[in-house]
């Protein structure tokens, strides 16, 4: 799936200050105080769940934070010692794009996989600047499969020449050309 290019290509779903929910594009959001916006969803707790709902009280925010986790509350906690950390929000908003609603793991992993090929590709184009090609190095050198060549013109069936270079048949057929039909 390949990514929108620029804040034209999203869509944010959040709930106002007035409690009504929005759906606009993400340039035309960007002055939101989401850090003082409610949950764009509710959450809800129930007996029996295995993750802990609960709200973590904010010296940044000065308000309470809903928490769904330990480890949510945890990374609360570690942002609220930060000085440059400057507002926390719980699920401000939905990301959207216009095609089809994805979730945020699928956005993350897209993103990921999008970096790591660049940072590939990037690798791959610099190797090639200083003469590397990659892959396997061939089988047979250059004199080698002049010789192979010889053999086989000279009637020496493609088993043996494949013999006497410790290599396979298919091998040697890959590098030699074979006789004109008459």
């Amino acid at each position: 799936m390949a990514l929108p290019e620029g804040p034209e290509g999203f869509e944010v779903e959040y709930v106002d200050a007035d409690g009504v929910r929005r759906r606009v594009g993400l340039a035309e959001c960007w002055a939101e105080p989401f850090g003082r916006l409610p949950p764009v969803r509710t959450v809800r707790a129930y007996p029996g769940q295995k993750s802990v709902t609960r709200q973590y009280w904010a010296a940044t925010t000065r308000g309470p934070l809903l928490v769904e986790s330990h480890l949510e509350r945890h990374h609360a906690m570690l942002l609220d010692f930060d000085p440059q950390v400057t507002g926390l929000a719980a699920q401000p908003f939905r990301l959207f794009w216009p095609t089809r609603r994805v979730g945020m793991m699928s956005v993350f992993a897209t993103l990921h996989h999008e970096f790591v090929r660049a940072a590939t590709n990037d690798g791959l184009a610099a190797a090639r600047s200083r003469g590397k090609t990659g892959g396997r190095p061939p089988r047979l050198t250059t004199e080698q499969i002049e010789q192979a060549q010889q053999l086989y013109d000279s009637g020496t069936p493609v088993p043996k020449i494949a013999r006497t270079f410790k290599a396979a048949p298919a091998t040697i057929y890959r590098y030699i050309t074979p006789k004109a039909a008459n």
